[in-house]
């Protein structure tokens, strides 16, 4: 999941105390957060995050894992399941 993390590079003397900070491809990177104070994910990462999520439940346990969308989109859906499918052939999904 880090690598969804919406992240700033930083210079290490900039590093304050509790700071969360990642090593990621040799850089330091502190993830942006809301204003809820969650880490923000990057823009986009949405659909991917959800398929990673089905698959990983899947395959550690999970018979059958409710999908939703943010509005009704079949197409979007159908690429998802198809995605997860390629992983989890049998998996039982609902939308």
């Amino acid at each position: 999941y880090n690598s969804f993390l919406d992240c700033e590079e930083i210079d290490p003397a900039t590093a304050r105390n509790g700071d969360v900070i990642l090593n990621r491809d040799g850089k330091l990177l502190r993830p942006k957060r809301l204003p809820s104070n969650l880490f923000q994910f990057r823009a986009g990462t949405g659909e991917d995050r959800c398929v990673l999520d089905c698959i990983t439940s899947l395959q550690h346990g999970a018979d059958l894992l409710w999908i939703e969308t943010e509005k009704p989109h079949i197409a979007q859906i159908a690429g998802m399941v198809d995605r997860i499918r390629e992983v989890v052939p049998n998996a039982k999904l609902v939308y």
